[in-house]
């Protein structure tokens, strides 16, 4: 599998994106009651966050309970701290405007480290699968961290995503070898901020 996302247009149309997404991730959802799916990708600013978010966005729009889990470090208690204290995952999480659920592992780069422990623990997936149809992890490139592997593990279906026209092929390789020694499903590449070096309305005649 492998989608493109256009960094051409003025706006990004998370619909008109992301629904090719998620026509090739359907057999993933397929019966079962909370899909776990981990986007990653090599080095950081490859626009992991804008395709995890713009597809937590669409699943909503279409019915699903998501939950979008970031790596981001800035919030002042994350879902390992409040794991480890006893109070669930639940306590932590947020409810955007956009009606999807949002969350991150935790407020330091140790609970970052802790998260990868975390997920590989049954129950607390257990805990999210009641109030949850999907949820998309956002994990940290390869480069900053080796956690994003860890929660590829454990994972029904990991999707890498990579800059077009910047990111080298053998990097790429790396990535989805890593993957897969560690035992990741891969299903696919998502090619994010290609450019359209001919006018969009030749191609739509096409």
């Amino acid at each position: 599998m492998r989608i493109h996302t256009r960094s051409s247009k003025p706006e990004f149309d998370a619909k008109t994106e992301i629904e090719p997404l998620i026509h090739k991730l359907k057999p993933v959802f397929s019966g079962r009651k909370c899909t776990i799916l981990t986007f990653i990708s090599a080095h950081p600013r490859e626009g992991t966050t804008t395709v995890t978010s713009a597809l937590a966005l669409v699943l909503h729009d279409i019915g699903k309970r998501v939950l979008l889990v970031s790596n981001e470090e800035e919030c002042m208690s994350g879902i390992v701290e409040a794991v480890a204290a006893g109070q669930g995952a639940s306590s932590v999480l947020t409810c955007t405007e956009e009606g999807y659920w949002t969350g991150s592992w935790g407020s330091s780069h140790e609970a970052l480290a802790q998260s990868s422990k975390l997920v590989e623990d049954p129950e607390f997936w257990k805990s999210l699968e009641d109030s949850f149809d999907v949820v998309v992890i956002d994990a940290p490139s390869l480069r900053r961290a080796t956690e994003g592997v860890a929660y590829a593990q454990a994972s029904h279906a990991t999707v890498i995503v990579v800059e077009a026209e910047n990111t080298r092929k053998p990097v790429v390789e790396h990535l989805r070898d890593t993957l897969t020694v560690a035992g990741a499903k891969i299903a696919g590449i998502v090619l994010n901020k290609r450019k359209f070096h001919i006018p969009q309305k030749v191609y739509d005649r096409l």
